[in-house]
């Protein structure tokens, strides 16, 4: 559907070169599809893992005010667009950071969160409520309730719902098919590898109520460091060596980095990298950008033959792998290669600038 979309508006856009504001709503609605496509991919990849028990969890402080702007800057607009009561109770929480994998733990709530603002109709009501039931030295075990008063579910598909692709046949044809099918298999596989549980209540018609239970640790030192908030950076004048062989994306990460003042040289695969890093002076380049599938000589080579080389710069030039592959394991095989850091397609500009900035001063 997406991809059907991202076609046919570019097809469209074409013949209307002319006229500006028409091309506009198409590349905002190619926008929109390219995000839908990026999503469906992802839950795609997250089953691929799940099915394989290849994903790990990195637990890390999370300060539940973080988690509330969160809630606040992507669940709010979508109610009031729809004109949906929202509520988040908080009042029972005591401790303001929490230890968990804060990624996959946005994952599940945000994934109930947009079921309940998809499937509840206009001047509907959703609450996210949280609270904590009890302590063991510094374990918490925490409760999440995420209720709507929405289209509900029926007692048939409750029986199937956490499987891969399941979808009630109404929801497909009256919300638009604007879902993979995967997100409550992913839910649920997530919450169950978190050591939780979940559960659910829902009629026809009657909305849905799924509560799930966790236990984290506690950050109990009031004076614990705070993760810094995220800043724009400048990385003006940095050079550096841009290594992928697809015109496309080349085009596109050199756009990035040279919007952001850096200079920059390129390599369309493995070898020439090698041999433009060969023929540079020692301290020319402050990072390498290297895409791990390429043609000659792929990102793990080239970054495994500038390391063994014999000049000052070779094992401290920082080197980033580029790569739509996510797994752990590719992500272990870059670090083996001597890569520095791990960077997921499509790159996020403003992650990009900040790793560059972290690594070079």
């Amino acid at each position: 559907t997406p991809m059907n979309a991202i076609l046919g508006l570019t097809a469209l856009a074409k013949n209307e070169l002319e006229h500006t504001q028409t091309v506009k709503s198409y590349l905002d609605k190619l926008e929109a599809s390219g995000q839908f496509l990026m999503g469906l991919l992802n839950d795609v990849l997250d089953i691929s893992r799940i099915e394989r028990n290849a994903i790990e969890l990195y637990p890390q402080p999370y300060d539940l005010g973080d988690f509330k702007q969160q809630v606040d800057a992507l669940i709010i607009p979508q109610c009031r667009q729809k004109d949906i009561e929202f509520i988040f109770d908080e009042k029972e929480l005591r401790y303001n950071t929490i230890i968990l994998d804060k990624l996959r733990f946005n994952q599940i709530v945000f994934n109930l969160l947009n079921n309940a603002v998809r499937y509840t109709p206009s001047g509907g009501r959703i609450e996210l409520r949280m609270r904590e039931l009890e302590q063991v030295d510094e374990r918490l075990h925490m409760q999440l309730v995420i209720r709507d008063n929405g289209i509900g579910m029926s007692k048939e598909f409750q029986e199937y719902m956490y499987e891969p692709f399941s979808r009630e046949g109404r929801e497909a044809e009256n919300y638009d098919g604007r879902s993979s099918g995967l997100g409550l298999a992913i839910v649920k596989s997530l919450v169950e590898l978190m050591g939780g549980t979940i559960r659910v209540e829902s009629e026809l018609d009657k909305g849905a109520e799924f509560t799930m239970d966790f236990w984290v640790n506690l950050v109990l030192e009031t004076d614990s460091a705070q993760v810094p908030e995220e800043e724009a950076v400048s990385i003006e004048g940095v050079h550096v060596l841009l290594c992928e062989d697809n015109e496309l994306n080349r085009e596109i990460a050199l756009y990035l980095l040279e919007d952001n003042k850096a200079s920059v040289d390129c390599a369309r695969n493995g070898k020439e990298a090698v041999d433009q890093f060969v023929n540079s002076e020692p301290g020319e380049y402050d990072v390498i950008l290297m895409d791990i599938r390429m043609p000659v000589m792929d990102g793990m080579e080239a970054a495994r033959r500038i390391r063994a080389m014999e000049r000052p710069d070779a094992l401290t030039v920082p080197i980033f792998a580029m790569t739509a592959n996510a797994f752990d394991e590719d992500k272990r095989m870059s670090r083996e290669a001597g890569m520095n850091e791990h960077l997921s397609k499509p790159i996020d500009a403003g992650l990009l600038c900040r790793m560059i900035r972290r690594y070079t001063g």
